[in-house]
């Protein structure tokens, strides 16, 4: 039997302390010899929250040895512990392009492990190989859906006789898109104003995020949305917390960049309406029909540095304006008749990311590592189709045709560009169009 480590932070105020917490847990229940080893709480604290749940789960000493260790800590570490050791890191991303100092250290690596088809996009864009990369969505607890199960089959309050709620659940930092948010209630009306209540529950701003919130100062251009706007700042658990989810009449997420959007997978296993920002790494388990989704566009940065890191490429991430914001804040107001239909379909879904359906996503991605085979993903069908293409004999080559176009599916329209550049013309007038786009984008 296979000996795995699970090392980093555990400490469930932060993303990265849920995940690897709760993705040992239910490893566990798959794989059987597991353990954990904490970066960022006491050792004896862990063990005792470990045996309350009556898992057989425990925490690891630092010298131990293992087959497999699977590792996701803040700032990354990409080095062995033991050179027979299989390293798995897991590292999501948000703003495009990798940091270009983790291209060489991911070389140390076995896989990495990413949350979404997004942040493997951010990979492959930065020069990793998409064989490595697998993708691990974050999960929901079957605790948290079972709340979900009772607030849809109980909930028969009257949604026109009270003001609406929305809720910003989150870092108030610029990623998260709290600053854009309040810019759209300021162009809300009077009498707009008088129907809504937003509570925004801060997150993070005595650990990871502090420092960098952009509330205060926002709304300290907006004074008179003080009155509007109700802050809370203190800790909650998970159950208050929940709580705090299912009272409001929804979750609003205008964010920048996720690596995947925790917020708003719990709001959908807790049965409450989401809207959120599309485009990003959300729309891969919460589409259009099941949320509502506010217009994005892509913006790409000139000078591509992140918390003073230079990246391998460009800095890009999908940003929402004020204007469109509030106009679907309007729109979600007047129709909120309709979003229990989403609500419930939306839960639907979130069961489908059970944390020990997770757990066997992991479980599958470490057999491929036993089994010394490749993710299996459109990132790694379009590399079979472009060396296929690339090292073809000149009377063996097909039209470039169907690479340009999974290359255009994918976001990376300078390599497609260059691919149709090779296309003999004339050519139709559906890849006419395309080279006319490109030839406007690179």
């Amino acid at each position: 039997m296979r000996k795995i480590i699970f090392e980093g932070n555990f400490d469930q105020a932060g993303s990265y302390g849920i995940v690897n917490f709760n993705l040992a847990l239910n490893f566990e229940r798959v794989m059987g010899s597991v353990s954990v080893l904490p970066h960022d709480i006491q050792p004896d604290a862990l063990q005792i929250q470990i045996n309350s749940l009556g898992s057989s789960l425990r925490v690891s000493e630092s010298n131990d040895l293992c087959d497999i260790r699977i590792r996701q800590v803040w700032p990354p570490i990409w080095d062995r512990v033991n050179p027979t050791e299989k390293l798995v890191v897991v590292q999501p991303w948000e703003y495009g392009s990798i940091p270009l100092s983790w291209l060489r250290s991911i070389e140390n690596v076995d896989q990495v492990w990413v949350p979404s088809m997004y942040v493997k996009h951010c990979y492959v864009q930065s020069g990793v190989s998409p064989d490595k990369v697998f993708v691990v969505p974050n999960g929901v607890t079957d605790k948290s859906l079972e709340w979900g199960d009772r607030k849809l089959f109980t909930d028969q309050s009257s949604l026109a006789s009270k003001p609406f709620t929305f809720l910003f659940l989150g870092g108030t930092i610029f990623r998260k898109g709290v600053d854009i948010l309040i810019d759209a209630l300021a162009l809300l009306t009077e009498s707009e104003l008088e129907s809504i209540e937003v509570i925004v529950k801060q997150v993070g701003a005595d650990g990871a995020y502090r420092g960098q919130s952009l509330l205060e100062d926002r709304l300290s251009k907006y004074p008179d949305l003080n009155r509007v706007v109700r802050k809370i700042d203190k800790y909650l658990n998970e159950e208050e917390l929940w709580t705090l989810i299912q009272s409001s009449d929804a979750l609003i997420h205008p964010y920048r960049s996720e690596g995947f959007g925790m917020p708003v997978l719990e709001a959908m296993a807790l049965g409450t309406p989401v809207i959120h920002t599309s485009n990003g790494a959300t729309n891969e388990f919460c589409s259009s029909e099941v949320s509502v989704l506010i217009r994005s566009n892509l913006k790409i940065e000139s000078f591509p540095v992140v918390s003073n890191m230079l990246l391998a490429d460009q800095c890009w991430y999908y940003e929402v304006t004020p204007e469109v914001l509030a106009e679907t804040m309007r729109n979600v107001i007047i129709h909120r008749n309709e979003l229990p239909a989403l609500a419930r379909q939306a839960h639907q879904v979130a069961k489908n990311y059970s944390w020990s359906r997770v757990a066997e996503t992991a479980a599958h991605a470490l057999d491929a590592l036993e089994n010394k085979s490749k993710s299996r993903d459109i990132f790694t069908s379009i590399l079979e189709k472009v060396e296929s293409y690339d090292y073809a004999q000149p009377h063996e080559k097909v039209s470039p045709f169907s690479v340009v176009q999974d290359l255009v599916n994918i976001g990376d329209y300078h390599s497609a560009y260059l691919y149709l550049g090779l296309a003999e013309r004339p050519f139709g007038e559906e890849f006419g169009v395309i080279e006319r786009q490109l030839a406007g984008i690179v």
